[in-house]
Parts: structure tokens; C-alpha cells; sequence
């Protein structure tokens, strides 16, 4: 018996000494478990030095690469000029080839005819124009229309009465084709069945006989190319304008064969201000390079400021009125000096 509870009292012994023992322990767990929540709600501020950590400092910068031979020979190349301010040659224009494609666009945009009856203001007697000549006059005609819509790309303003378009647009949109007609004593005229103008083609071929369409100035004739082709076709479009006051009679002498003024831009007016384009619209480099090969000349009003009725024919002066138009259009005075002559 004494045997036995001296077993028990040493087991409950054990018992309550491992009670205490994991009392004890199950406290501070007890308490660390409280303690990591309490770290969980309420987590401790990162130090000052850890609040904005910049990556990019943490990534290395890469070390800059050589440059290519290549590429620094690019640099040293300048960059292309743009085409309107390369220097157009006025005779290589004229001279050069028409690409094919511009000459199918055109042949789209107008119509080339020949008459051989009905003949405007034809009375003597009638010429039909060989295979040869037709094809000589619708050269002359692509040629005509590529030389004035090139070197009107190259003007610094439109020309005043296109109300700005292009010249070729102003040309497709006043006309739709040309009939040429055989009687060298006859004018041109406008318009046969309603937008179709109506050219001497004799005078164009003796022209072309004459060497006129061989560069820009023909000092044999005293006619630059502008004269002998580009301002005729122009002349006779205008009157196709609805805004076209048509001509006046201002010499009294029966015949309507005059513009009131500049600034009415009629026929002669158009004509006067397409060569003062040509005089002063151009890149300078390209007026210089024709007036020291052909002279001041090549760029002549005469023939069509002449038929303007502000202009003194016995001073050679355009009245002012005129002049302070021009120079508010262009810029720049009309100075006759030779040109008007």
C-alpha cells in the first residue's frame, strides 16, 4: 500500500511538474503569438534610407556604344536640297525630255483638233495642215503645257489670276481642248463649242521654223519661248473665265483690241504678268543664269503691256495706279527700261 501511493505521488509529481513546465513555455508562445499579430496589423515604418528606392540606380547604365564609321559619315554629308530650290535651267527644260506618263495625263485632260471646215474668222482660202505639221503642232502643245507647268512649280507665288491653283489646274479647268486652224493672217480666238480655243497653228509652225522653241531667247527673232508659245495659250484660256471682262477700244479705232488695265487681268494683262513671274517669281539663281546668257531682254513685256489702256505708249510707263498694284501682288514694279519697247 505505502508502495503504491509512493508510485502515485511520484506521477503526479511528474504530472504537475509538466504542467508548469508547459504553462510556462505555452506563455511565451502565447505571447510571441500575440506579438506577430500585433506585427501583422500594425507592420514597423521602414527606415528613412529604405522609403524610395530608385531602381534605375540599382540597374547599371549600359556604357555607350562607339559610333559606326557609317554613321558619322552620314552626319557629314549634307541633306538633299529640296527640288524647288535646286537651280532650273531654263533651256534644259525646254530641250529635255516629256515624260511619257504627264503626256497620257494630258492627253486625258484635252483634247488636240485640227479644223477643216467652218474655219473661225477664216476668209481666204483654206490650207489643211500635212501629217507632218499635225505632228509637229501637238508636240509643240505637249510642250507648251510641260515647259509652263514646270517652271510655274517653281514661281514663289501663284500667278493672280489662277486664284491658286496651279497653272495647269487654272488651264484643265478653263478649257478642255485646242483646235488648231491653217490661215496665217487670222487670230486666235475663244472659244469654239463652248471650251475649246482656237489657235493659229501656222503661226506656231513658222515658230518652230524660226528656231523659237530651241531654248529659252531666239535674239534672230527677239522672242523668247515664253512669246512665241506658253502666253498665247495662256491669252486665249482667259477669255474662257467667267470673270473675263474681255477686251476694250481704247485707241478709237473701231476695234475692241485692248485691256482697261493691269488690274482687270485680261488677256494682255495675263500675258504682261506671266513674264513679270518669269522676271521675278523665279529662284534667283535661275533669272540670273538667263539674263547673263541672253540679256535683260528675254524677260520683255512688250506685245502685251502695250495693249493695256494704262500704259503711255509715248513715255513707255505704266500709269501708277497699275504699278501700285503690281508691287502689291508681286512685290515689285514693272521697269520697262527695254522691256517695253
Amino acid at each position: 500500500m505505502k508502495t503504491t501511493n509512493k508510485i502515485l505521488l511520484a506521477i503526479l509529481g511528474i504530472v504537475i511538474i509538466g504542467f508548469l513546465v508547459f504553462f510556462y513555455n505555452g506563455s511565451d508562445l502565447f505571447q510571441g503569438l500575440l506579438k506577430f499579430k500585433s506585427e501583422i496589423n500594425s507592420p514597423k515604418l521602414i527606415p528613412a534610407k529604405q522609403k524610395f528606392i530608385k531602381l534605375d540606380k540599382l540597374i547599371p547604365e549600359p556604357v555607350p556604344a562607339k559610333p559606326k564609321l557609317g554613321k558619322l559619315l552620314d552626319e557629314l554629308v549634307p541633306e538633299p536640297i529640296p527640288e524647288k530650290s535646286k537651280l532650273i535651267k531654263l533651256d534644259e527644260l525646254i530641250l529635255g525630255p516629256i515624260p511619257q506618263d504627264w503626256i497620257n495625263q494630258f492627253n486625258k485632260d484635252f483634247e488636240i483638233t485640227f479644223i477643216y471646215k467652218d474655219c473661225i474668222q477664216c476668209s481666204a482660202p483654206y490650207v489643211a495642215f500635212t501629217e507632218e505639221e499635225k505632228l509637229a503642232l501637238k508636240n509643240a502643245t505637249y510642250r507648251n503645257f510641260y515647259v509652263a507647268s514646270k517652271i510655274d512649280s517653281y514661281f514663289k507665288k501663284t500667278l493672280p489670276w489662277t486664284k491658286g491653283k496651279s497653272l495647269y489646274d487654272w488651264f484643265k479647268d478653263s478649257i478642255d481642248g485646242i483646235s488648231y486652224f491653217d490661215n496665217p493672217s487670222k487670230y486666235n480666238k475663244c472659244c469654239k463649242d463652248g471650251k475649246t480655243i482656237v489657235i493659229n497653228g501656222r503661226n506656231i509652225l513658222n515658230h518652230i521654223k524660226d528656231g523659237n522653241d530651241k531654248g529659252w531667247f531666239s535674239p534672230s527673232s527677239s522672242l523668247s519661248f515664253s512669246d512665241s508659245f506658253i502666253v498665247i495659250y495662256i491669252h486665249e484660256a482667259r477669255h474662257a473665265n467667267s470673270d473675263d471682262v474681255g477686251h476694250e477700244d481704247c485707241d478709237n479705232d473701231g476695234v475692241k483690241g485692248e485691256d482697261q488695265s493691269l488690274q482687270v487681268m485680261g488677256g494682255y494683262g495675263v500675258s504682261t504678268l506671266f513674264n513679270h513671274w518669269m522676271r521675278y517669281m523665279l529662284p534667283e539663281e535661275t533669272i540670273n543664269e538667263t539674263i547673263n546668257k541672253y540679256g535683260e531682254e528675254s524677260f520683255s513685256y512688250y506685245g502685251y503691256i502695250d495693249r493695256l489702256c494704262t500704259f503711255d505708249k509715248n513715255n513707255k510707263e505704266l500709269d501708277q495706279d497699275d504699278q501700285d498694284w503690281i508691287k502689291s501682288v508681286s512685290g515689285y514694279e514693272i521697269k520697262c527700261d527695254k522691256l517695253c519697247m
